[in-house]
C-alpha cells in the first residue's frame, strides 16, 4: 500500500474504517452505505479520510454516479469481510464457557469528575467477565478527544462541554456533581460564611488550565472582583488533591456527586459558601454515532446501574 501506509495501517486503521469501506463498495455511495449500517452519513464520510491517510493508493474515484472504488478499496472490503465472519464466528466458538461477552473497554478518564463509578464499573465487570481488558486511560480533554478520533480509547467519562466543541463528538448525560470548595475540618476558613475577598487571600489547590473546573474558579472570583489566586498547588488527580488538602493548609475546588460527599474523608469538609452555578453534567462522550459494541453497551449499562444505586442526580 505504498511507502508508509503498511506501517501507519495496522496500528491506526479500525473495524469501522474498513466497515466504512466496504458498505461503500458494496452499496456505491457514502449516503447509501450510512443508511445501511444505521449511522450518519458524515460519520462515513469521516472514517473514509480517516483511512485514506493510512495507505498510499487512492481508494475511490468520485463519479457522477457515485464513487467508483479502486483495487485497493476492494482488498479492504474484502478484508473486512473476512474479518466479519470470523467475528461472527466467535459466539459458538465460546458458546461451552458460559460466557460470551469478550473485547476491550478503554476509557479516557477526565480529572476530577466521576472516576470512582467508573472504578466500581470496571470490579464490576472484572469479576461477571474476565475476558474483557479493561484500560482507564486519565487525561485532559483534547488529549483524550485525539486519542478517540484515533480509536485508541472507546469513549470519555467526565464533565460534559454541552455541547462538545467537536461536531463528531456525541455526548450524553449520566448524572450531576457541583463544584464544591474544600477543606480540613480543623481550618478557620470554617468558623464563619467567609468572602471572595478572604477566600482569595488562601493558599488553593485547582485543577490544570483548560478545565471546566479551572476555568469555573478564576470566573468565580472574577466576578466577585477579585483577581484569581495564585495557586500553590496545581493538581490533576483528584485523590491527590485530597490528600494535598489533609497534609496542608490549602482549600482546593473540587467536584462531587452525593455519593462521592457521602464518602469524603473525615479529616474534610465542604466550605459553607453558595457558589451559583456550580452545578455540572457528567456523562459519556463518544466518536460518531454508529452503536457501541456488546462490550461497551455492557459496561455502561453496569455504570448506569451504579450511578441510580448510588442515588445520583
Amino acid at each position: 500500500m505504498g511507502h508508509d501506509g503498511p506501517l501507519r495501517f495496522p496500528s491506526l486503521a479500525r473495524w469501522r474504517h474498513l466497515r466504512a469501506v466496504s458498505a461503500v463498495v458494496r452499496h456505491g455511495t457514502a449516503s447509501a452505505a450510512a443508511r445501511a449500517l444505521g449511522v450518519s452519513q458524515p460519520a462515513i464520510s469521516q472514517s473514509l479520510r480517516d483511512i485514506a491517510g493510512y495507505v498510499a493508493p487512492t481508494l475511490f474515484i468520485r463519479r457522477k454516479a457515485g464513487m467508483e472504488p479502486t483495487e485497493a478499496a476492494r482488498a479492504i472490503a474484502a478484508l473486512w469481510d473476512r474479518i466479519n465472519a470470523a467475528l461472527n464466528d466467535i459466539p459458538a466458538l465460546l458458546a461451552d464457557t458460559g460466557d460470551s461477552l469478550l473485547g476491550r473497554i478503554s476509557v479516557g478518564m477526565l480529572p476530577f469528575s466521576g472516576q470512582s463509578l467508573v472504578l466500581e464499573a470496571f470490579g464490576e465487570i472484572t469479576q461477571a467477565h474476565p475476558r474483557v481488558q479493561l484500560v482507564a486511560i486519565p487525561g485532559g480533554y483534547d488529549t483524550l478527544v485525539e486519542a478517540l478520533r484515533r480509536g485508541e480509547i472507546d469513549l470519555i467519562i467526565g464533565v460534559l462541554r454541552n455541547p462538545s466543541p467537536f461536531p463528531e463528538m456525541v455526548e450524553k448525560h449520566l448524572y450531576f456533581e457541583d463544584y464544591m470548595m474544600i477543606a480540613r475540618t480543623d481550618h478557620a476558613i470554617h468558623d464563619h460564611r467567609p468572602s471572595m475577598a478572604e477566600l482569595a487571600k488562601e493558599q488553593w489547590i485547582v485543577a490544570p488550565h483548560g478545565t471546566p473546573i479551572r476555568g469555573f474558579f478564576d470566573r468565580m472570583f472574577r466576578a466577585a472582583g477579585t483577581i484569581p489566586p495564585a495557586q500553590s498547588a496545581e493538581m490533576f488527580s483528584f485523590s491527590n488533591a485530597e490528600q494535598m488538602i489533609v497534609a496542608s493548609r490549602s482549600i482546593a475546588l473540587l467536584c462531587y456527586g452525593k455519593s462521592g460527599l457521602r464518602n469524603l474523608p473525615t479529616a474534610l469538609k465542604p466550605v459553607d459558601i453558595r457558589l451559583p452555578g456550580a452545578r455540572v453534567s457528567i456523562g459519556v462522550t463518544r466518536y460518531g454515532e454508529e452503536p457501541p459494541n456488546e462490550a461497551i453497551s455492557t459496561f455502561l449499562d453496569i455504570l448506569a446501574r451504579k450511578i441510580a444505586k448510588a442515588g445520583e442526580d
